[in-house]
């Protein structure tokens, strides 16, 4: 194969002297071949530059000359110029391809490359656009221009109800779909789903995905339908059906493994499958789960999906912060690592959410002069994410402001913060389920309701309690732990419950979290003990708990929060912070 790279950039260079347009025809496929080859060894740059020379070989009259050859010649440029960055260039070839194919089948190719290019120039409403109009121009099953929400619901409902007819082996012994027109349209439709993730688009979003799972059952399995079975299992999880979402899951990854070949496939299904199994269902621990992140980040990266990989290592470091999977001084130098490898590589969308991670776990560090806000070294100004309109990053502004405000005691901004987090969740459903982020708002309500004694606080914090507590009886193992410490939470500080009750809760929720490999929060359920012994007077209760908590900080190199401690009670912490 080498030998035919070799030969076609050494004859490229005398190509001027070919007067023959069958020989520069010849020498055009030559260079096609020899991108195929590179595009396998995931060289694009490299496929981009061959592509190119075959373009320039087969002249501007091949598209009456040789339509065919010059339409696959087109299509496969146009990819591996979106494989290379080249956006520009991508979208060169694109309206080449429009301009010049016969039918909309000859089309759709150079549409789901352009959806992709839209998509990782963060263009995600022209990509989410571009991608319904194609779909319904296909008419293989009828799509919205706009998705509302019952529609969205009877779609989740509808298929759900398919699924459940299904086996788990019927699923897996599901045919492929031997139908290209069929294959790319489930390809649309993941890619779609996609493009309404970023652009804040919900119900488009479960919608296109859930329709590829029912086309796939309808018609046969096509090279993405793993992804939209990843986000099924998403989606059931959301909805407190753990049993499915692990049925779904494990589907989604065996269905991956039997399309070896569809790499974007398998860098989107390990993704959604890595959210859902950390959230939805599976048992495992802090570190391992780091090192699956890892992993999905690697094979993203390594089969040239680049837009997966960032998205795979920003999401490792934001578990990795809140299950205190690694020490924050290891934590903000791989995010900067990984912010300077977004800036080289173009890969802007996760960019923001990057810093925020970066600038949560400098303040938990000391490395911040105001730990309760989000500004300091990484991030000058808040308000520039706190206005923006990507949704991605207003959802961590106001995860990180819920956990900054109530981890450092600025209860004011945490009542404001975990409102908005309320609106935030809600709009969100059935996806992007982030358990954490109702666990530290269920403690904010706790203490607002101490604070203020307002029953519209009590309220709320029964309501979270019991949507945690709900989780766990359904089937959601791996928050029993957390469910612990909202338990004792709530009985010191809304349910008013005796001395020996509350101690024996918090004992047990610090011990189940320590356990767990949640140290952060095991940290903080401790000095929240502290905190109410102290109120109670009981200091040597108070003293014990505050100790552990700044043990259990230092840990994981959380010396802001140590310092935090100390000016809260001074007498109790006699050491100064590592």
């Amino acid at each position: 194969p080498w030998m035919l790279i070799m030969a076609a950039e050494s004859l490229h260079k005398v190509a001027f002297t070919f007067s023959s347009q069958d020989a520069r025809d010849s020498m055009s496929k030559l260079n096609f071949d020899a991108a195929k080859i590179l595009a396998g060894n995931n060289a694009f740059v490299s496929a981009a530059t061959c592509l190119c020379n075959a373009i320039d070989l087969l002249g501007k009259d091949s598209w009456k000359r040789c339509y065919d050859s010059t339409l696959q010649t087109y299509n496969s440029s146009a990819e591996m110029e979106f494989y290379a960055g080249n956006h520009a260039q991508c979208e060169e070839r694109v309206q080449n391809i429009l301009k010049h194919a016969k039918t909309l089948d000859d089309q759709q190719t150079a549409y789901f490359i352009y959806v992709q290019s839209l998509s990782a120039v963060q263009m995600y409403d022209k990509a989410l656009a571009t991608g319904l109009t194609v779909l319904r121009n296909m008419r293989l099953s009828r799509i919205p221009w706009r998705v509302s929400l019952l529609q969205m619901l009877i779609e989740v409902v509808t298929t759900t109800k398919i699924l459940k007819k299904w086996s788990s082996e019927a699923l897996l012994e599901r045919e492929k779909t031997d139908d290209p027109k069929m294959e790319l349209y489930i390809r649309l439709l993941v890619f779609s789903s996609w493009a309404a993730w970023f652009s804040g688009r919900r119900n488009e979003f479960v919608f296109l995905s859930i329709r590829a799972v029912k086309m796939s059952l309808r018609y046969g399995y096509a090279s993405y339908t793993s992804p939209a079975f990843a986000v099924a299992a998403m989606v059931c999880g959301s909805m407190s059906n753990f049993a499915e979402c692990d049925r779904l899951g494990e589907t989604a990854s065996l269905i991956m493994k039997s399309f070896p070949d569809a790499k974007d496939a398998k860098s989107i299904t390990l993704y959604f499958h890595a959210v859902c199994s950390y959230h939805m269902y599976n048992v495992c621990e802090p570190k391992e789960y780091s090192n699956r992140l890892l992993e999905v980040r690697n094979v993203a990266m390594n089969g040239g999906d680049l837009a997966f990989g960032c998205a795979s290592g920003y999401l490792r470091l934001f578990f990795a912060f809140c299950n205190s999977a690694m020490r924050l001084d290891r934590l903000i130098a791989l995010a900067e690592q990984y912010r300077d490898e977004h800036v080289t590589l173009n890969k802007t969308s996760f960019l923001v959410c990057l810093r925020v991670v970066r600038q949560v776990a400098m303040n938990f560090a000391g490395q911040s002069g105001s730990p309760h806000i989000l500004e300091g070294e990484e991030i000058r100004d808040s308000r520039e994410i706190s206005e923006a309109e990507d949704p991605l990053n207003k959802r961590m502004f106001v995860w990180a402001m819920v956990y900054l405000s109530y981890m450092f005691d600025d209860f004011e901004k945490a009542k404001s913060y975990s409102a908005i987090s309320v609106k935030v969740w809600k709009q969100d459903f059935p996806v992007y389920g982030s358990m954490f982020a109702v666990v530290v708002r269920q403690m904010s309500w706790c203490k607002l309701y101490d604070i203020s004694g307002s029953r519209r606080y009590r309220r709320f914090a029964i309501q979270d309690l019991k949507l945690v507590q709900g989780w766990v009886e359904s089937g959601l193992v791996n928050h029993r732990s957390t469910y612990a410490m909202l338990q004792a939470e709530t009985l010191a500080l809304v349910k008013k419950k005796s001395i020996d009750v509350v101690e024996a809760a918090y004992e047990k929720a610090v011990s189940s979290l320590e356990e767990a490999g949640y140290i952060l929060l095991a940290a903080c359920s401790a000095e929240r003990a502290g905190d109410f012994f102290v109120q109670k007077n009981r200091l040597e209760l108070a003293r014990d708990y505050i100790v552990r908590s700044s043990d259990l900080y230092r840990k994981i190199r959380a010396s802001g929060k140590v310092r935090h401690l100390m000016s809260k009670h001074p007498n109790l912490i006699p050491t100064a912070p590592e």
